[in-house]
């Protein structure tokens, strides 16, 4: 719940990062469109002038989003790990002060910097992905259900049979990932 309370507290850099997401999505798929047109244009004799050009205007237009994109989720992650810092020293000036000097104090303070640090990047690359992801699926399903029924339906099976092994392989790099953050937390307390 706090993770979609931070999303939408700063609303306007939300809708910022959902609208270049969209755009840069828009992108890739029109390009991977325009090239599929422009092979069709090819194998079938045709004029390819038409497919070039909106490639190139694709990739022309893709250069600016992408770096919009990139700036937007930045700002957003450094706004919001900006307002997590504030938020954990708030609280960290209210803990008993035996509790900052026990033997374990300096490894708190790495968890705890380290779950800021793990928080902004999900919030400039994760979640930034999920967005692309779900436009992407949604896009290139209407492309493929426009262009053959039969195959998308063919093929929307096998994805669905892929997901599973996805998500088995995310789930032993996401505990390798807490394995390393734990220990740098340790090496951190001994120094």
């Amino acid at each position: 719940l706090r993770t979609i309370e931070h999303l939408t507290h700063h609303r306007f850099l939300f809708l910022q990062i959902v609208w270049w997401e969209l755009l840069y999505s828009i992108r890739d798929l029109g390009g991977v469109i325009t090239l599929a047109y422009a092979t069709d244009q090819v194998t079938g004799g045709s004029n390819v002038t038409l497919g070039l050009v909106l490639m190139a205007s694709f990739m022309l237009v893709g250069v600016p989003i992408s770096g919009f994109s990139k700036w937007t989720e930045e700002r957003y992650a450094l706004t919001v790990r900006t307002a997590l810092i504030e938020r954990f020293e708030e609280k960290v000036q209210h803990l008993p002060l035996k509790m900052l000097a026990g033997s374990h104090s300096g490894q708190m303070m790495a968890l705890y910097s380290g779950d800021i640090d793990k928080l902004a990047g999900w919030y400039s690359k994760t979640f930034p992905k999920i967005v692309t992801l779900v436009i992407y699926l949604i896009g290139a399903t209407a492309y493929s259900l426009s262009r053959s029924v039969s195959l998308t339906l063919i093929v929307i099976p096998v994805v669905a049979l892929v997901i599973p092994f996805l998500l088995k392989i995310s789930g032993r790099l996401q505990k390798h990932s807490e394995g390393e953050r734990k220990a740098a937390a340790a090496a951190l307390q001994k120094s």
